[in-house]
């Protein structure tokens, strides 16, 4: 990247990638070969080419990964997981490789959208469809203690500021109040 030259990281090809807080690698998503419809293992390479991809999550069949995001350490990245009857937000160790993912929030009838994870690493933020039009809600990522809606309209596509201040895209697509 710092000699401006561009090199092909994977040949596995992939989808949704999720820079490292250090700048050293890239995860994506690649379907398995059973399944090459389905998004359900997430990789990730080094940028320089130092050692070759490595898979760091696999998700049960059924589940389709929509979307990554890393944690500020860089020590764990959660993943927005649809699967039939039950979708949600996992959060992925990186310091034990194929560990089972654990779910922060499920829900069968519902859909997410944009886990994001505060500068801090103390918080999620996410959309759902909990109540019928997708809101913002904001939790703790230990997983103690309950969320709160940070809207009171619709709203999409919440995501930190280095700041700390959480931004959100309104239903008319322009960008709500910081939080």
């Amino acid at each position: 990247v710092a000699s401006r030259s561009l090199s092909r990281l994977t040949t596995e090809g992939g989808g949704s990638p999720a820079w490292s807080p250090d700048g050293q690698r890239v995860a994506y998503l690649i379907p398995t070969s059973r399944d090459p419809n389905r998004l359900r293992e997430v990789w990730w390479a080094r940028v320089d080419g130092a050692e070759p991809p490595t898979r760091i999550a696999l998700f049960p069949n059924g589940a389709i990964v929509q979307q990554i995001a890393f944690h500020p350490s860089g020590k764990s990245i959660v993943a927005l997981v649809q699967q039939k009857g039950m979708n949600g937000i996992y959060l992925v160790n990186l310091s034990t490789p194929d560990a089972a993912p654990a779910p922060l929030v499920r829900a069968a009838a519902a859909n997410f959208g944009s886990p994001s994870i505060s500068p801090d690493g103390r918080w999620l933020a996410y959309s759902t469809d909990e109540s019928g039009r997708f809101e913002a809600y904001v939790r703790p990522l230990s997983g103690a203690g309950a969320r709160t809606q940070v809207t009171t309209g619709p709203a999409h596509a919440p995501q930190w500021a280095g700041s700390g201040l959480l931004v959100y895209t309104t239903e008319c697509g322009r960008p709500g109040p910081a939080a």
